[in-house]
């Protein structure tokens, strides 16, 4: 089951975030403030979690970007982890998806100016051939930007346009 992290979700999130990611070289403590800043930082931070028989096995944070009201919204696909032992059984993608339209959701309850589509990205090291693949599946768009950063590694700009489709007419929103 996916769902919006909660405050009591943040023992699990600090430990994926330690079993998943080098960025919290400090421990625990680290892991944890940075979790807890992702999770006080809604609705521009939003974080989901994936629970399998009650446990908290992964969670991914979308960051909103160039404001709210923004004509073309675009979404960011910032931090996805699991469990290890959770890994490589398509937990992943139920996880990418059923977020992605949680916050597509959000997005259109509260934005009034959308034109057309909601712009998803997610940006990955270049040589990173499994996540791209993994990434690819959903990011449908495929490879549309490139940077480097970050010590000089190369990233990749993945996008999915989701159409902005309501059945109220635009005047009535």
């Amino acid at each position: 089951m996916v769902r919006r992290a909660e405050e009591k979700d943040l023992p699990a999130l600090t430990e994926i975030n330690l079993a998943c990611f080098s960025g919290n070289q400090g421990g625990p403590d680290s892991a944890r403030q940075w979790m807890e800043c992702r999770l006080n930082s809604f609705p521009l931070y939003q974080v989901f979690v994936l629970e399998v028989d009650g446990e908290v096995v992964g969670y991914i944070g979308w960051e909103i970007h160039g404001g709210f009201q923004r004509p073309l919204p675009v979404v960011e696909l910032e931090q996805i982890g699991l469990m290890p032992s959770f890994q490589d059984k398509g937990l992943g993608g139920i996880l990418q998806n059923d977020s992605m339209a949680a916050v597509a959701e959000w997005v259109r309850d509260n934005n009034k100016r959308i034109e057309s589509q909601i712009n998803f990205i997610v940006w990955v090291y270049s040589g990173n051939l499994r996540a791209i693949a993994s990434y690819m599946k959903i990011f449908s768009d495929g490879v549309v930007g490139m940077r480097t950063q970050y010590g000089g590694r190369s990233e990749v700009m993945l996008r999915h346009q989701l159409s902005h489709v309501v059945d109220v007419p635009r005047e009535e929103r």
